[in-house]
């Protein structure tokens, strides 16, 4: 019974321990971010909406709040476990809400990027093109992580752009963001093509006749 009293004591102890840890480590974190002067205000928000969401845990637009200003203050303090926390903000909001919105997807794909964590924000971003394929900035975003992270090759980044182009009416942004690329990468007659296309769907933007006339005469040398 004796031995019995002791191992709780022990328990006891070290559970308040533990606990006393943590409130500890809170209490310095909570002066740190709240006196740095580009922390304080992010985390003065995150502090209220986690006030709302002890309220109402269906506060969709608190969850959302959370996800942003962690990943700002994770990008201010160089420091991944602000954006790991912004993630966790985004996994709750999917588990809760699941494909209702493409949103959360591409916000959490964003931080993946921050983490490196490439495969992941590739799966976040296509998840989102399937809940809105008409949403031009999600094959920008998924072109651009092929591009400037994940270095696919060059058939694989066109696959974004085309399929994109085939599922967005308008999409000026994507149709500019592929015709820069394919100039990038010196395929000026398939650039030629679509900064033809972008000046006629606007012409009053002469810089695109401008980059016609720069690539026409590219063209011609080559020729």
């Amino acid at each position: 019974m004796k031995k019995y009293l002791i191992l709780a004591i022990v328990i006891v102890v070290l559970a308040g321990g533990i606990g006393g840890w943590q409130y500890w480590e809170y209490r310095q974190e909570d002066k740190l971010l709240s006196s740095n002067p580009q922390t304080k205000d992010a985390y003065q928000v995150i502090k209220q909406r986690q006030e709302q969401i002890k309220k109402d845990e269906n506060n969709y637009d608190a969850y959302m709040s959370l996800g942003f200003y962690w990943k700002g203050i994770g990008e201010v303090t160089k420091n991944n476990d602000y954006l790991e926390r912004s993630v966790d903000a985004y996994d709750k909001v999917i588990k809760r809400w699941g494909t209702k919105a493409y949103l959360p997807f591409l916000n959490r794909a964003n931080v993946f990027i921050l983490l490196g964590q490439y495969g992941k924000a590739e799966t976040d971003l296509k998840i989102a093109s399937e809940i809105d394929p008409g949403e031009q900035s999600l094959y920008i975003a998924l072109a651009d992580l092929y591009k400037d992270y994940m270095k696919k090759n060059d058939a694989e980044i066109r696959a974004v752009y085309e399929t994109g182009m085939q599922r967005v009416v308008g999409g000026g942004n994507l149709v500019l963001n592929y015709a820069s690329y394919l100039n990038g990468i010196g395929d000026y007659k398939e650039a030629l093509k679509y900064y033809k296309m972008l000046s006629q769907a606007y012409p009053s933007n002469t810089g695109y006749l401008d980059l016609v006339k720069e690539l026409e005469g590219k063209i011609g040398e080559i020729k």
